[in-house]
């Protein structure tokens, strides 16, 4: 398959696109590079944004990269997982240093879009 574009979406307190949809592979290499984990966790609603973002183009894949614990969204996990499931987007999830509950919620994510879960 062809590479597409990639777009790097952040978030804590807020969600930020750190990266708009691109074809730069250094580009996004150095963004990914430049991250680092601070403040509050708005997972639900950054998997929202990314479901949602990339100029009304659908992603094909969304890699989501977590502890799985959600702090801060004003979405609901049973909100964002009816969301998932009426999309045609595969999840994978990467659980970093989860609790077995955070670990679920991951799986839950990944689940209803064929996507997978991986340690």
């Amino acid at each position: 398959m062809a590479f597409k574009s990639i777009e790097i979406i952040t978030f804590n307190d807020t969600v930020n696109i750190n990266l708009p949809p691109t074809k730069d592979k250094v580009l996004a290499a150095e963004s990914i590079s430049k991250l680092n984990a601070s403040g509050d966790t708005s997972l639900y609603d950054a998997v929202k944004t990314s479901l949602e973002s990339s100029n009304n183009v659908p992603p094909s894949q969304i890699v989501l990269l977590s502890d799985g614990e959600d702090t801060r969204s004003k979405l609901k996990i049973a909100e964002l997982l009816s969301i998932i499931a009426a999309k045609s987007v595969s999840i994978s999830t990467i659980g970093v240093q989860v609790s077995a509950e955070q670990k679920t919620i991951l799986e839950q994510i990944a689940s209803p879009s064929s996507g997978s879960y991986y340690d």
